[in-house]
């Protein structure tokens, strides 16, 4: 069960309550004023915090979700991206950070194209394992119990945020934020 807990949309509230499987995908929509950006607050039932943002269908073009995450190793984490939107996505630079804010990026990164409704595993290295990859702070690597936001930047400029935690044994959890337009990186 998903619980899109409450929002305001210009000056009305709205709740939506969503019944999705476990490991299902679901949708659903709202109204919205085309010339604003709205970021919605979603949780599951197990208290994950998930942020999406629901733009007007004119301008919808890609919307990326991370599926599932396998930690390869402690400089390798597997994740499968889904495109949701109407167009395909072409992933342009990645950020990876760890708790303490310290940062792994790789601009002019030759990632995948995602084409509608299609998903594609894309693994992101950071350390010794991304050579081109600039760090901002201090080296770090991934840790079990640990949680490390990782960022993905289209050709388009739009900007798809989710963290993913590494749990002791094989249980992770995948959080999404989605934003639109330019970056400031």
């Amino acid at each position: 069960m998903v619980k899109l807990t409450s929002y305001t949309l210009g000056t009305q509230s709205y709740s939506i309550d969503v019944a999705i499987a476990a490991g299902q995908n679901g949708t659903f929509t709202t109204v919205q004023d085309p010339n604003s950006e709205t970021w919605i607050p979603v949780k599951t039932s197990c208290g994950n915090q998930i942020m999406t943002a629901w733009v007007s269908s004119e301008n919808y073009a890609e919307n990326i979700a991370p599926t599932s995450v396998a930690f390869e190793d402690s400089t390798h984490v597997a994740v499968d991206l889904q495109n949701n939107g109407t167009a395909s996505a072409i992933l342009t630079t990645y950020y990876v950070t760890d708790p303490s804010g310290n940062e792994y990026a790789l601009a002019n990164w030759s990632g995948p194209t995602i084409a509608p409704n299609s998903v594609t595993t894309t693994t992101f290295s950071i350390g010794s394992s991304c050579s081109q990859c600039a760090l901002h702070g201090s080296a770090f690597a991934f840790t079990s119990g640990h949680q490390y936001t990782i960022q993905v930047v289209t050709g388009r400029g739009n900007l798809f945020t989710f963290t993913v935690t590494l749990y002791s044994g094989h249980h992770y959890s995948i959080d999404l934020q989605i934003g639109f337009g330019s970056t400031a990186y």
